[in-house]
């Protein structure tokens, strides 16, 4: 029996290698087996090997198809594969209340002040924190928890899924204007400022 996959002309894949996924009381490992393809019989997995630094690393690469190097604007703070965090200085801007009744229909459109903020998405999911300085921050910076009804003490954002744009996947990057931030802001509290108690578990679960 013999396990090949050929994709167009000029690409032919053969089973060499299998990796197999043990789980169990809350641990994961990975063994990896060499695989003999007898003909005319079922693929034979070899004995288990342990994972290499260097395998990993090969099979990184690998299924990241050799991405090229990105230059980031200031006030990208990180960003992996599935995650970007950004933070924008403090500014006015415009807000609008989502079904708003009574004195809250009359805030929609007004212009707010905003404290800074640091914003992350990972797997689609939106969390915000408040900054208690005016400048970037740095990796040891605590934060606050940021002004906004409509956030969970860890800072998770009540739009789920960042509103259904699924905003890590784009190449335009947040630079921190109005215009570019592609992350609907939260709804603000109506008194647009408050003082902001320190979080020093950042973007943790609460």
């Amino acid at each position: 029996m013999q396990v090949q996959i050929a994709i167009g002309d000029n690409h032919r894949f053969e089973l060499r290698e299998a990796l197999l996924v043990y789980y169990g009381n809350q641990t994961t490992f990975i063994t990896k087996h060499e695989v003999t393809t007898p003909q005319n019989a079922a693929p034979i997995l070899g004995p288990a090997q342990p994972l290499t630094v260097a395998f990993v690393e090969s099979l990184v690469r690998s299924l990241g198809g050799g991405a090229a190097a990105e230059v980031f604007p200031e006030n990208i703070l990180a960003k992996s594969d599935r995650m970007i965090a950004w933070w924008t200085p403090s500014q006015r801007r415009q807000m609008f209340y989502q079904h708003s009744e009574g004195k809250a229909a009359d805030l929609n459109g007004r212009t707010f002040p905003q404290p800074p903020l640091v914003w992350r998405v990972a797997d689609g999911q939106l969390k915000i924190r408040a900054l208690t300085q005016n400048k970037r921050p740095e990796a040891n910076t605590k934060l606050a928890v940021a002004p906004y009804w409509n956030l969970s003490d860890s800072g998770t954002s009540a739009q789920d899924r960042c509103g259904g744009q699924r905003t890590h996947q784009s190449r335009r990057y947040p630079t921190g204007s109005a215009d570019s931030t592609r992350v609907p802001l939260p709804m603000p509290m109506l008194v647009a400022l408050r003082a902001t108690r320190v979080a020093s578990r950042g973007f943790g679960a609460a």
